[in-house]
């Protein structure tokens, strides 16, 4: 434990130099105004849906270093939304704690999803570990009026609580209705699932979603039945690649 405690100790005085991170009392004093300017909302023509990202949040020190916000999803064809509690999680300790599941105040216990881990800097068996978690949340869960208030229980033991503010939730939300009202109604005989191309990839190889043509053979051009499947290609090992973040474009959030 005291190891965890003097490398938490530095991280949070050495962060809080740096970047100057809020704490959620810190949001809690701002006007509704000044918190939906931090609001970050990602749209290009290349996403099915528009990314509303809230800004991010200091939490705890001990027993573990905790950045968290929300985050949604609206989606471009019919405005269908999606809203997740997102939180990254680094301690010092001899193994994951493995976070699983989160309490609210109010209502059920519910299943965290684990979005990415990572292990760093080992000393004597100790290392620095960090857990991406996310919490799928209702409308209903930002709407209510009052702070939302959340405790990640891990299985090695460790538990986090995490509080959102009311003033906060309402100008994110207000963000989130602003961009789903750019989103153009569906029109009344639009079939979303009959939208995708009549090609798609199997196992390597393109495949034709339409029946074959009458009197073609198996293995003929006009007959996907008799092809082979081409060897699935691996990308070569060393290759770089993005790390999950919390805005969408593989970039982390640090307080």
């Amino acid at each position: 434990m005291q190891r965890r405690i003097g490398f938490l100790g530095a991280l949070g005085i050495l962060l809080g130099i740096l970047t100057g991170c809020m704490t959620a009392p810190d949001y809690a004093r701002l006007s509704a105004g000044d918190i939906a300017a931090q609001v970050k909302v990602r749209e290009t023509p290349f996403d099915r849906q528009i990314l509303v990202v809230g800004p991010p949040i200091a939490g705890p020190l001990l027993p573990a270093a905790v950045t968290y916000f929300v985050r949604s999803g609206i989606a471009k064809d019919d405005g269908a939304e999606w809203h997740q509690f997102y939180a990254e999680v680094e301690y010092d300790d001899y193994g994951y704690q493995d976070y699983k599941t989160a309490n609210f105040t109010e209502g059920e216990p519910r299943p965290i999803k684990s979005i990415y881990r990572e292990r760093r800097s080992c000393f004597e068996g100790s290392c620095i570990r960090e857990e991406v978690l996310g919490v799928n949340l209702a409308r209903a869960d930002l709407a209510t009026g009052k702070d939302l208030a959340v405790r990640l229980d891990a299985r090695g033991g460790d538990r986090v609580v995490l509080v959102i503010p009311a003033s906060y939730l309402a100008a994110y939300l207000a963000v989130v209705d602003r961009e789903a009202s750019r989103v153009p109604a569906p029109a009344a005989d639009a079939v979303p699932n009959d939208s995708w191309p009549a090609r798609r990839r199997q196992a390597g190889r393109s495949v034709r979603t339409s029946a074959p043509s009458p009197g073609a053979r198996p293995g003929s051009a006009g007959s996907s039945a008799g092809s082979r499947p081409g060897p699935r290609r691996q990308p070569p090992r060393g290759r770089w690649r993005p790390r999950p973040g919390g805005d969408g474009r593989g970039r982390r959030w640090r307080c």
